[in-house]
């Protein structure tokens, strides 16, 4: 979440908001800001990048079963979702 969360301040250049959901089998993390440009993977940083930055996506993507990004008011909101643990047959 914190990558998200990060970009969303470097790149939004606004408030970040983060909703946080639980489905059955999931939990959703949605990050909204500014920035109307979408997010993608990127597996090579571009030159103005700095060193350490441009793979943000690519460090969510690899515990993510899936994400995204939509456009959302003036900015965009960039998800992702982590499969729940599977408690059936554990005691609480």
């Amino acid at each position: 979440m914190s990558e998200v969360v990060t970009n969303g301040l470097v790149h939004g250049d606004s408030d970040v908001y983060v909703y946080v959901r639980e489905f059955p089998e999931r939990i959703r993390v949605e990050v909204r800001h500014s920035d109307p440009h979408l997010a993608k993977a990127v597996t090579v940083p571009r030159e103005e990048d700095q060193a350490e930055g441009g793979r943000g996506l690519v460090i969510v993507s690899a515990p993510a079963s899936a994400w995204g990004n939509s456009p959302s008011g003036r900015g965009k909101t960039v998800w992702f979702e982590l499969p729940t643990p599977d408690t059936h047959g554990v005691d609480a």
